[in-house]
Parts: C-alpha cells; sequence; structure tokens
C-alpha cells in the first residue's frame, strides 16, 4: 500500500488517499487527510481535477513531496544498511546484521519506508499495534542527507494517521 504526501502551496502537509468516484454521477474526488492540526476536519475530499491543478494565481494547488508505503521483504537490505550507516555504533556491518536479527524490534510491526518521488529512501519506521487505536513507533531512521530538514516529524506523522484510520475498521 502507498500513501502520496502532498504540500499545500500555503505550506501545510496532507497525506493523500487516492482518488474515489461519486457512485451516482462517476464525478473523480481526491481524498487526503490534514498532517497537522485543524479544527475543522481532518479529512477532506476535493474533485480531482481542482485537487491536481492550479489556483487562481496559476500555482499549483497540491504538489507532491514523497510517498509513505509499508516496506517489502525486498527492501530489508537496504534498510538494513541504511540503519547500520546512520547509527552511532563502531561495529562492523556483518555484526550489525547478527545483532539485528536477534532483536524483537525486526520480529514485530509494520515497517514504513518514507520515499521521494522517484523512488529514492529518505527513511524508515517500524509502527507497533499495542492494542486499537494506539502504536508504538520504534527505529525511526532518516538518512543523513535527508536530517534537520522535518522529514522524521512528517514520516512520524503519517504513519500514526494511517494506523489511526485502519484501527477504526
Amino acid at each position: 500500500m502507498t500513501w502520496r504526501l502532498y504540500r499545500h502551496f500555503k505550506g501545510n502537509l496532507y497525506l493523500g488517499l487516492g482518488r474515489f468516484l461519486d457512485s451516482e454521477n462517476k464525478h473523480a474526488f481526491e481524498a487526503y487527510i490534514c498532517l497537522y492540526e485543524n479544527d475543522l476536519a481532518q479529512e477532506w475530499i476535493r474533485p480531482f481535477e481542482m485537487f491536481h491543478g492550479k489556483n487562481s494565481d496559476g500555482i499549483q494547488r497540491f504538489s507532491p513531496i514523497g510517498r509513505v508505503r509499508v516496506a517489502y521483504p525486498e527492501d530489508e537490505a537496504q534498510i538494513l544498511i541504511q540503519l547500520w550507516s546512520n547509527s552511532q555504533q563502531d561495529t562492523s556491518l556483518a555484526n550489525f546484521l547478527d545483532q539485528y536479527k536477534h532483536s524483537t524490534q525486526s520480529l514485530q510491526g509494520t515497517r514504513f519506508l518514507l520515499e521521494t518521488q522517484n523512488g529514492e529512501l529518505i527513511g524508515s519506521v517500524i509502527a507497533i499495534r499495542v492494542r486499537r487505536g494506539v502504536i508504538r513507533l520504534e527505529e525511526l531512521d532518516i538518512q543523513k542527507s535527508f536530517r534537520n530538514e522535518g522529514w522524521d516529524t512528517l514520516l512520524a506523522r503519517a504513519v500514526t494517521v494511517i494506523n489511526r484510520d485502519e484501527s477504526r475498521q
């Protein structure tokens, strides 16, 4: 599963849920969720063309900035190499991988990846469901070249929102 991340032209961040059709007239809508506190609502829909179009000043209304997705088994090697290279440990990659295989974190939860639009890995986090509506985030890691830009907060907020929505089902 993949979710798109968007920045509104006024600066706020949103998690795109995808394209939905009105059952009566087949008009397309984009559904999206605020990744910030909003007293009006957290979940919104907008006509698809309007969401992906430009405002009256000719500025792109919502610009894609990345995506969040569930990690696949084939992503594991890249993730572990990133975790090792970002770690402060003075250990070899072989020792790091051996230690990781024996940790309980590698066996729990769902790992989510944060990527650029073209698929470059920005970071990852493990979400462990504690109980309905409550998750714990583990191993939040952002590549060094993307640090201090707010990607860690964005990833944590997006994964929290994704898991909140899934807990309602």
